[in-house]
């Protein structure tokens, strides 16, 4: 049986990532998104922002 991209987008895991380092974002979103069952679906530069994009996207987890 396949799975519609809506099913596969239900199953996934959604990940924010908060960092002041575009670096540190970067690279652990790189290897965050290797996953086929982790999306990354915001990425925020401080707590301000998170709390902000947290409300907009409504992710799963979130890594500080």
């Amino acid at each position: 049986m396949n799975q519609t991209a809506t099913q596969m987008n239900n199953n996934m895991i959604r990940v924010m990532l908060v960092d002041d380092s575009m670096i540190v974002r970067r690279m652990v979103g790189q290897a965050i998104s290797d996953r086929q069952s982790i999306e990354v679906v915001a990425k925020a530069v401080n707590g301000k922002d998170a709390i902000d994009l947290a409300k907009v996207h409504q992710p799963d987890v979130i890594v500080l």
